[in-house]
């Protein structure tokens, strides 16, 4: 939405305030994707590990005891990586209800008319909201939690890759 020449400068400002928001959005959904790429590359990878420790149990290299141990880390990075995603999800929805009330609510206003009284309410209710910040504290927790389950999924990676290679040269 771009602002009209007749336009007052807090209908400006607002109108703004809607382009950067959609602009800044833009770089989270690249950020956000690029994660949930990751998170899907490594469920792939995972398997791929799970299924050679199966491979190491039916050519009966190592007990199957020992090879529990070795595919545990990678069992573990798939239920990370899918929880995880969920949790991008979870951000993703919350963040979206966000933008949209908050563009719904300037868009209202603009179309009531704007004096310095109004764009000023508006631009604190905006800032103030309970139900904003309630939003903005969920959208933080889901993306604590995504980032948590993405470097635990990383972590399990490396685990298991060290753990096979362990039980490979041990067995």
């Amino acid at each position: 939405m771009t602002s009209t020449p007749e336009s007052t400068p807090w209908e400006q400002v607002l109108h703004e305030y809607i382009d950067v928001g959609r602009k800044f959005r833009l770089i989270e959904d690249a950020s956000r994707m690029h994660r949930d790429r990751m998170l899907t590359w490594a469920i792939g990878l995972m398997g791929g590990g799970i299924f050679a420790t199966l491979h190491l149990a039916s050519e009966g290299i190592c007990s199957p005891p020992t090879l529990m141990w070795a595919a545990a880390p990678w069992s573990l990075g798939v239920l990370f990586a899918v929880l995880g995603r969920i949790a991008s999800a979870h951000q993703d929805g919350v963040r979206n209800l966000l933008t949209a009330g908050e563009a719904y609510l300037i868009r209202l206003q603009l179309v009531k008319g704007l004096d310095p009284t109004s764009a000023g309410e508006l631009l604190r209710r905006l800032s103030d909201d309970p139900s904003r910040v309630q939003l903005e504290r969920k959208v933080k927790c889901a993306e604590k939690m995504t980032s948590a389950f993405y470097y635990l999924t990383l972590v399990s990676l490396l685990l298991g890759m060290i753990v096979i290679f362990w039980r490979v040269v041990t067995c």
